[in-house]
């Protein structure tokens, strides 16, 4: 299929369904060497798309009517195609024809001569260039007729079991209503993950997988169908690959958070998603002078305003407002926290020195008590509640001290 066919064929009327789909994380330097192998004439993966029409009908037949529901919504909606593999070609190949995006590069055009291209829309493209894209081109595509909704899913993890997802990625293409809910919270708090995860770690849902860590962290208990082996693990909070997935597993049989039998339990999820928000109030409203713009939020920092707005919460103070300052928020939980880190530094080495003196050996001084240690290691149950509990005692008199920090929930 030629790229004029293929603009004309799935402009705006293909679907990314963000339950299964990875992100676009292609960089320029990627698509440009994607847009050179096609000007050479060079065959590339086929693009694999679902006809949403006849995938419908299949589930008619099949008697899958909430696959039949999910279809009939998306044609209502004027999409005809949803993707399955080359989300990043056709996005990036449809924003180049609608010249949102330039190419670099060298290039073959229509007349078999190589020509060096320096960051031009398609429009400003040599005539002989630009027929050969328009014209020259063929890109592949594949077109599946009989899937529902969860076949859907599991031809995205087959397709790309040959070029590995992240965890984060593959929990997020899991039919159950945790993904959902993981994937609402983090676009609600975008902001927020913007100033503490790397770009390069976002394109590949390492935002999301913070929600999913904070949330195993905040939820205390689940519903009796979980199992007494899976609570104490989930509780555990342990973040490890296998935990993370038990917590999207957990959900398979369920459908959505409001049915009953769901394993999570509503106030958990209440109490989580609020905690997220306080942290986010904060992060998002810091001036530049506390964190510059090009510079993020440290984890270590990160972390501990979840375990302070996790104090001020169970404590009553649900919303930690502008007003109160977000600046001086920050500043009191970062000083804190290097109070603490600080002593903590000396009481270790002074504990060494103390052992010399002795005659003994400074190893014997482990530094796994000692609250510097524990700031690295918040994917470890015992460190983080270590340290969520010294910097509940130290903030404690903050707490009571700070009612204009925070408007107690009266409700």
């Amino acid at each position: 299929m030629g790229i004029l066919r293929f603009k004309k064929e799935f402009a705006d009327k293909v679907f990314y369904d963000h339950s299964f789909q990875r992100r676009v994380v292609w960089k320029p330097a990627i698509f440009y060497r994607y847009m050179a192998a096609v000007s050479y004439g060079w065959k590339i993966h086929d693009i694999i798309l679902a006809d949403i029409a006849a995938c419908r009908d299949f589930c008619k037949e099949a008697g899958d009517t909430k696959s039949y529901d999910y279809f009939d919504g998306l044609l209502n909606k004027g999409y005809r195609y949803i993707s399955l593999d080359g989300q990043n070609r056709t996005v990036k190949l449809l924003e180049f024809f609608a010249n949102k995006i330039t190419i670099t590069g060298e290039f073959m055009n229509a007349d078999e001569e190589l020509e060096q291209v320096e960051n031009k829309h398609y429009k400003d493209l040599s005539p002989s260039l630009k027929a050969q894209f328009t014209y020259g081109c063929d890109i592949g595509v594949k077109v599946n007729k009989r899937a529902t909704r969860p076949i859907l899913a599991n031809i995205f993890k087959a397709i790309n079991s040959g070029c590995p997802l992240k965890h984060q990625e593959k929990r997020n293409s899991t039919s159950t209503p945790i993904a959902a809910w993981v994937r609402d919270k983090a676009t609600s708090y975008r902001g927020m993950l913007q100033k503490v995860v790397k770009e390069d770690d976002q394109l590949r849902m390492g935002d999301d997988e913070l929600i999913v860590k904070v949330a195993l962290h905040l939820i205390g208990g689940y519903h009796s169908s979980v199992s007494k082996d899976d609570k104490k693990t989930l509780v555990d909070g342990n973040f490890s690959a296998s935990t993370l997935d038990l917590f999207y597993d957990i959900g398979i049989p369920c459908s959505d958070l409001a049915l009953s039998g769901c394993p999570y339990d509503d106030a958990q999820l209440h109490r989580a998603a609020s905690v997220i928000g306080m942290v986010s109030s904060v992060i998002v409203n810091l001036s530049s002078s506390i964190v510059p713009p090009s510079k993020l939020v440290p984890l270590k920092t990160f972390w501990a305003l979840v375990y302070y707005c996790e104090l001020l919460y169970d404590e009553g103070y649900h919303t930690v407002t502008q007003s109160a300052g977000a600046d001086s928020t920050y500043e009191l939980v970062k000083d804190v926290c290097k109070g603490l880190y600080d002593k903590s530094v000396t009481d270790y080495a002074n504990a060494r020195a103390a052992k010399v003196e002795v005659g003994e050996d400074p190893e014997d001084v482990s530094d796994t008590d000692y609250y510097y240690r524990w700031c690295a290691l918040p994917h470890i149950p015992g460190p983080r509640l270590r340290r969520r509990k010294a910097l509940h005692e130290a903030l404690q008199l903050h707490v009571r001290e700070r009612e204009n920090a925070a408007v107690r929930d009266v409700a």
